[in-house]
């Protein structure tokens, strides 16, 4: 029988689910082929372990080892499992004991699992598209399996695991009055698949894994599956799941300081966006126009958590362009005579941390880091392989992180910047797409290896860097949001979301909207303080770009805009509700549409609604239903531009209301809180 997991109901026991899909002589919810045959075929029969430990913040360990006497494989499956949340994850670690080369290790799915749904034959999934650079980043898709003749299947093509599609999956059994599903989503920051089939007999069958897997172990050589995890839930509404699984995220896959939740920073630049040509993005950039700029901002009261600096601080950025030299990871002496150190320090001063862009896994022409270690670069090269070569330099080379010891001494390397400048805050890019560098750098008969060797690694960086620089905090980019699957938002928050037109207010609405479903960490820019452009950029994080050298804002623009950010800021993480559907179909992309969503804080049963009325909509009015609301009790709803209020049922609220805007290309943002 095959590992399955029963979602008819919304809890789990733990240890009676381990033992009867982990146990002595059970077939486990991952499978593989070995030498040809299918693991289910021979998996009980191997030798048997399971270890189970406690840890101090209640989540459960548990060790499940089969290893195959005869040719030396062991594959350990580590779980974890979260009683607060029904939630169960895992991976597997495979290892050659023996002397000798394996077998051929094919077809590995880290998951492959039946979930279970009583007599109901229909399942909804949804998922969000990945980050591609447009208004419709991170829309949710929604596939209705209906039968067994229904599935879906999905690839992480180019090797950033959230570039095209995200590893989330909700999946919804049964609706109103009460809904119920399993929540699935993968850590793997390569190339991903997923498999969802409806088996016909009210079972889903949901198996994934690295797209890429056809290769054996070297004696002593060992490696890693990506993650899978799945938590179950109900709730009176449709969004029920997303909100546990938004909680489930900040509990246990967001990064920690001292034990508690690190939180995205509001932050700051230094209005280098509109330099003199040549100069790029922060490539004419000096210490003492960085300091008077934050000197200025305070003047005028633009506090920020943190100032940012990005790209083209390095050697050689000002000659060659911020691009080409990544991998030259100096100081400018020219325009940084005593390194970053100024800068940090003023920073400090005024009571904000510092945080600088690094892009250290690609490797440029001529760099000092590609001279030093010709034997730590991947080429994508060849006539067989044109297709993985870079567009713009055929030349562009990356670190191989697979490489032993290589994520350390980058990871230190790193730290040592960080430590002699004072920086206290990492931003990592990576504005490559990887899967070529892997795929050239292998034979047929041993794919996928670099690729997974390549990825921890990767993981391994990233945590001895924060073992090196415990309070630090690691922002995540890769291009704009094309590494935000669950092992990645355990090590770092992305500050910059997508690379979809800077400033663009339209676009900014659509990505919180869609985005926030999942992860409630993720920022943006505002462009300037016009109401409608810098309502547009709410959310869990902001970077200011707010001119301070001219007089197109006024200081109560300033003073108003902080506020409003800052009052609003702790509601992202709370309770999060679409209030006009979600997916592809309803044209929510568009300049002639309402926009609106709902934040809600259960603790204190306050919250806000945010609504736009686009530049090109000719209604004055929308109605929107809220969510979760207590039917019977009196809310009061202020409008905070007015200051006006009244009063109106839980109940009336959750049957509509209207919110009116008179011009069009305006923000409303409404506070409302429960009468006790």
């Amino acid at each position: 029988m095959a590992a399955t997991l029963n979602v008819e109901n919304a809890t789990i026991n733990i240890d009676r689910w381990v033992k009867a899909n982990f146990g002595q002589g059970k077939k486990p919810p991952f499978s593989f082929y070995y030498g040809g045959k299918p693991s289910a075929t021979f998996i009980t029969g191997w030798k048997h372990t399971l270890k189970r430990a406690v840890a101090s913040d209640g989540t459960l360990h548990y060790t499940a080892k089969y290893a195959d006497v005869s040719t030396g494989l062991s594959v350990t499956c580590l779980i974890t499992a979260f009683p607060d949340f029904d939630a169960v994850e895992w991976y597997l670690r495979l290892e050659n004991g023996s002397s000798t080369r394996t077998p051929q290790i094919t077809k590995v799915n880290a998951c492959d699992i039946d979930l279970l749904n009583g007599k109901r034959q229909q399942f909804i999934v949804s998922y969000p598209k990945g980050s591609e650079g447009v208004k419709s980043d991170f829309e949710t898709r929604t596939t209705l399996l209906r039968s067994a003749a229904d599935s879906l299947y999905l690839v992480a093509r180019d090797g950033r695991s959230t570039f095209h599609h995200m590893p989330y999956f909700n999946i919804t059994t049964a609706q109103a009055p009460v809904y119920k599903g399993v929540f699935c989503s993968l850590g793997w920051t390569g190339v991903w698949f997923t498999k969802i089939s409806n088996s016909g007999n009210g079972s889903l069958k949901f198996q994934a894994g690295q797209y890429t897997f056809d290769t054996f172990l070297e004696p002593g050589e060992h490696i890693r599956t990506p993650l899978a995890s799945f938590m179950l839930w109900q709730g009176g509404n449709e969004y029920a799941g997303n909100n546990k699984f938004r909680r489930f995220i900040l509990a246990h896959h967001s990064p920690k300081l001292n034990g508690k939740l690190q939180e995205a920073p509001i932050t700051a630049g230094f209005e280098e966006k509109a330099s003199p040509k040549p100069c790029k993005v922060y490539t004419c950039l000096t210490a003492d126009w960085a300091v008077a700029v934050m000197r200025r901002q305070h003047q005028f009261g633009i506090k920020p958590q943190a100032y940012w600096l990005d790209a083209g601080w390095y050697t050689g950025a000002n000659e060659k362009g911020w691009y080409a030299s990544v991998g030259d990871w100096a100081v400018d002496k020219t325009r940084f005579p005593d390194g970053l150190m100024p800068i940090s320090q003023e920073a400090h001063r005024l009571g904000c941390k510092f945080m600088v862009w690094f892009e250290p896994e690609r490797q440029m022409p001529g760099t000092v880091w590609r001279k030093a270690h010709p034997d730590w670069i991947l080429h994508a090269g060849g006539e067989k392989y044109t297709r993985w070569q870079d567009d713009t330099d055929p030349k562009t080379t990356i670190l191989n992180l697979g490489l032993p010891g290589v994520a350390d001494w980058l990871a230190d390397s790193i730290a040592d910047i960080m430590e002699t400048n004072g920086i206290d805050y990492y931003r990592q890019d990576y504005n490559i797409d990887p899967e070529g560098f892997w795929w050239c750098n292998e034979a047929d008969g041993n794919r996928g290896k670099t690729e997974a060797k390549y990825i921890e690694g990767l993981y391994r960086f990233l945590d001895r860097l924060r073992e090196r620089m415990p309070n630090a905090l690691i922002d995540n980019c890769a291009g704009g949001g094309r590494r935000l699957d669950l092992e990645m938002t355990s090590r770092s928050i992305p500050l910059w979301r997508t690379d979809y037109k800077w400033g663009e207010a339209n676009g900014y609405q659509c990505h919180t909207y869609n985005l926030a479903l999942y992860l409630p960490q993720s920022g943006t820019a505002s462009k300037d303080c016009e109401l409608y452009n810098s309502r547009s950029s709410l959310g869990s994080a902001m970077n200011i770009s707010w001119k301070t050298t001219n007089d197109s804002v006024t200081l109560d623009d300033i003073k108003n805009r902080l506020k409003e950010y800052y009052e609003l800021k702790p509601y992202y993480y709370e309770d999060y509700y679409p209030l006009l559907g979600t997916g592809q179909d309803n044209h929510l992309t568009g300049e002639d549409v309402w926009l609106a969503y709902q934040l809600y804080r259960p603790s204190d049963a306050t919250g806000y609604v945010v609504a736009y009325r686009r530049p090109e909509n000719t209604d004055s009015t929308l109605i929107v239903k809220l969510f979760a609301l207590n039917a019977k009790s009196d809310y009061s709803i202020t409008d905070i531009d007015t200051g006006k209020s009244c009063i109106k049922t839980g109940q009336e609220l959750m049957d509509g209301f209207a919110i009116t805007a008179t011009k069009p290309r305006s923000a409303r943002l409404l506070f409302y809180q429960e009468n006790k």
